[in-house]
């Protein structure tokens, strides 16, 4: 039933039904078991390789247990998941020292504030880009003090906000209008 609702709304995805004995069947690179309704990806293993940086390391262990963590409610299912990717991760030959003190600190009665959305409040400096102009974040970070000096504006910039760039308008922009004007019959 889930197959058919999908090949509705979407033609292209055709996934097929696996079910194995304990009611779990594949939908794309997913493992969808029943009982629990747990979201499984496999383990990648083009993801990272022993030889990335240890901070590199270190986020991607964090960040696929806490994937974990928000994907099982149960609790049985997730520290059985959290096993298995210990398990892939000493078999890839991570620091077991490593995999270890990332695991222990992430447990499931964190997971009420794992499931919460954090707002990030970064204020980003939006402006449009041209080759012409120099490298504004390079710039703004070296006078980022000077910012800081200023009461006010210590006040409205806490934190240091993300360069970002807005395309300019082209002649094809300025001369071809995006939408067309509506035309009403007359009668």
């Amino acid at each position: 039933m889930f197959c058919k609702l999908v090949n509705v709304n979407k033609s292209r995805v055709e996934p097929k039904q696996r079910f194995s004995k304990d009611l779990a069947f594949h939908l794309l690179e997913f493992l969808i078991q029943k009982p629990t309704l747990s979201l499984l990806k496999p383990f990648n293993m083009h993801t990272s390789h022993p030889a990335t940086p240890f901070n590199t390391k270190e986020g991607f262990i964090k960040g696929e247990v806490l994937h974990l963590l928000r994907t099982n409610s149960v609790k049985d299912n997730f520290y059985k998941h959290k096993g298995d990717f210990e398990q892939k991760l000493c078999n890839r030959g991570y620091p077991t020292m490593l995999i270890c003190k990332i695991l222990t600190e992430v447990q499931f009665s964190d997971r009420t504030k794992a499931l919460c959305n954090k707002a990030k409040k970064i204020l980003p400096f939006v402006t449009t880009y041209t080759p012409a102009t120099p490298n504004l974040t390079k710039i703004l970070m070296k006078h980022w003090h000077i910012i800081q000096q200023q009461p006010k504006l210590a006040h409205i910039f806490k934190q240091q906000p993300i360069v970002s760039y807005r395309k300019e308008k082209s002649l094809k922009d300025i001369l071809v209008p995006t939408k067309l004007p509506l035309i009403t019959p007359q009668s």
